[in-house]
């Protein structure tokens, strides 16, 4: 049995970069969206958030999109409860920093957890990511070696899967579209 790197097929040879990212005039966010749903670049970035330590905002976004989609209102308290502690305390390994007046105006929403009670932190996220880590990301060396480079793709695309975080960005990347389209 061979290895991902000696079977013909099992890495897509047809890697394009997506227009966005070709194009000059895209704007950061443009791109940002097409790097995560794109197969190949949103494990790359992933993968680039985790070597800065900045790959527990991409959890923030997929456990913040989990909580929106929970409609049974105790259970979106439980998870409201996780999340907080998850990313909002001081002594947390995942600790995302935010103002005490928005954390202040978090907890007070527990109670009736509306959908929204995360949105601003994860706008600042999202921004985050557009405006510090997606330009670094164009410099860092494994992603310039990963789009002129085939055997650098296979070498690194070999038995890697997409993870769930960067397919939840995916979802929050499409609603922000939805939203600026609308």
């Amino acid at each position: 049995m061979g290895s991902c790197l000696s079977t013909p097929n099992a890495i897509k040879e047809d890697f394009v970069l997506p227009p966005s990212i070709q194009s000059q005039q895209s704007t950061n966010r443009e791109q940002l969206m097409d790097i995560v749903k794109h197969p190949q670049l949103s494990i790359l970035f992933h993968k680039y958030l985790k070597t800065i330590f900045s790959n527990e905002i991409l959890s923030f976004f997929m456990d913040v999109e989990e909580f929106r989609d929970i409609e049974e209102l105790s259970a979106r308290k439980a998870k409201a409860h996780q999340v907080i502690s998850k990313y909002f305390s001081r002594d947390s390994d995942t600790e995302i920093s935010i103002s005490s007046e928005d954390l202040e105006k978090i907890k007070a929403n527990v109670a009736t957890c509306p959908t929204e009670m995360f949105n601003k932190v994860q706008q600042h996220v999202f921004l985050t990511l557009v405006d510090d880590c997606l330009p670094n990301f164009f410099q860092w060396e494994l992603y310039t070696s990963f789009v002129s480079d085939p055997l650098t793709r296979r070498v690194f695309l070999c038995g890697v899967r997409r993870t769930q975080s960067v397919n939840q960005l995916i979802r929050y990347s499409d609603k922000q579209s939805l939203a600026i389209a609308t």
